[in-house]
């Protein structure tokens, strides 16, 4: 009875994590909804979170090569993630300014590609020839 259990727990188990694999990822359609914009807003963001991200490594790389400038990396690193946490916390200003409303999401999404947007040209300006 156990086994016969098991077995049904393990199927039912195997059919959710199936059926969550098989959701498809919303896409943008710029069909000017609060909801399509908030999604086409995410995939911006993630996009220039990308380009964030190879920017910093860059910067990290080129530091890494310079002993001269270890305290430089340490000081980068430091400044990032402090960074994450004003990006993050001024967004959410915006997430109180329009929490009634349908643009609601849209808006922390642009937020968050914006300051992510210039973030990416400080670190090109100050570590990247």
């Amino acid at each position: 009875m156990k086994k016969l259990s098991l077995s049904v727990i393990l199927c039912v188990a195997t059919a959710s994590l199936a059926a969550i694999a098989n959701e498809q990822k919303p896409v943008c359609r710029n069909d000017g909804s609060g909801i399509d914009s908030a999604v086409c807003a995410h995939e911006d963001f993630v996009k220039a979170d990308a380009q964030l991200n190879e920017a910093y490594q860059a910067a990290l790389e080129l530091l890494s090569g310079d002993r001269d400038r270890a305290d430089a990396k340490i000081a980068l690193v430091g400044a990032q993630r402090e960074w994450i946490k004003f990006r993050d916390a001024d967004c959410q200003v915006q997430d109180r300014i329009f929490q009634q409303g349908s643009m609601r999401a849209a808006m922390v999404e642009i937020c968050l590609k914006d300051l992510t947007d210039q973030r990416t040209r400080e670190l090109k300006q100050l570590w990247l020839p």
